[in-house]
């Protein structure tokens, strides 16, 4: 049984189907078009990063609102949390993505999480996306060495993992083959 369209997909027009359920679509405010699916419509609506897709300035604040509120429930589905934005951010930024910043209350550095400072200037920002794209990379290469399929990080076991490392932080130490072989 298919799944039931969301919401986002009432403020456009699709304009041709393509595989695995997206669509080439119309914005129904700007007419700016572009290929995906919902993802990218709410993307386009809330003019969140990250995804590709333009935002929409012509977009009505009921709309914007809607789409928060979809957005915010499949976010907190997904990942077990429900996104909090930092001061200065559009609706919903923090990209799914995002939150695999693994440091739930510190980050790797000693500091409080970007979540309970404030704001956060153009150089933390910056300092943290290296810090992250490094994260990502580690990821992909031990992924890729150990011959680990890609798709296994939708598994919740490795979310749990990620961040059961980040409370612990810094000091975490990788466990020996003889305790993971007897636990």
């Amino acid at each position: 049984m298919p799944r039931k369209e969301g919401i986002e997909w009432d403020y456009v027009e699709k304009v041709k189907a393509l595989p695995k359920g997206n669509w080439t679509v119309k914005c129904n405010f700007c007419a700016h078009t572009w290929d995906g699916g919902a993802n990218r419509i709410r993307a386009h609506i809330l003019a969140l990063k990250g995804y590709g897709v333009g935002k929409c300035d012509q977009v009505p604040q009921h709309v914007k609102d809607s789409c928060k509120k979809v957005h915010a429930r499949i976010s907190k589905h997904s990942f077990g949390e429900s996104h909090v934005l930092r001061s200065g951010e559009s609706v919903g930024e923090p990209s799914p993505c995002d939150d695999l910043d693994i440091g739930l209350g510190e980050s790797s550095s000693g500091h409080a999480s970007k979540r309970s400072r404030g704001h956060v200037g153009p150089l933390d920002k910056a300092f943290d996306s290296q810090i992250r794209d490094d994260a990502y990379k580690v990821v992909r290469r031990f992924s890729f060495a150990e011959d680990i399929p890609f798709w296994k990080v939708r598994s919740p076991y490795f979310l749990e993992m990620l961040h059961a490392v980040g409370r612990v932080g810094t000091s975490f130490k990788a466990p020996s083959y003889q305790r993971l072989r007897g636990v």
